[in-house]
């Protein structure tokens, strides 16, 4: 699917899962400064690839997206 349109979706996590992507998103900063990642980007890269997996999972089983 396409990233145009985004919009605001708030979510809660467990502070685990939250400090994890903050984690990974100062991890990748330190490495690649000239490219700076947020926590809440990874976090919805996370979630977009997911469902964009699941859907064509759906799709191989013969499932239909509602």
């Amino acid at each position: 699917m396409s990233n145009s349109g985004n919009v605001p979706l708030m979510i809660s996590l467990p502070q685990p899962y939250r400090d994890r992507l903050r984690k990974l998103a100062a991890e990748h900063n330190l490495s690649h400064p000239d490219e700076v990642l947020s926590a809440a980007r990874i976090g919805r890269d996370i979630i977009v690839q997911h469902l964009d997996s699941t859907a064509q999972e759906g799709s191989l089983h013969g499932n239909q997206e509602s």
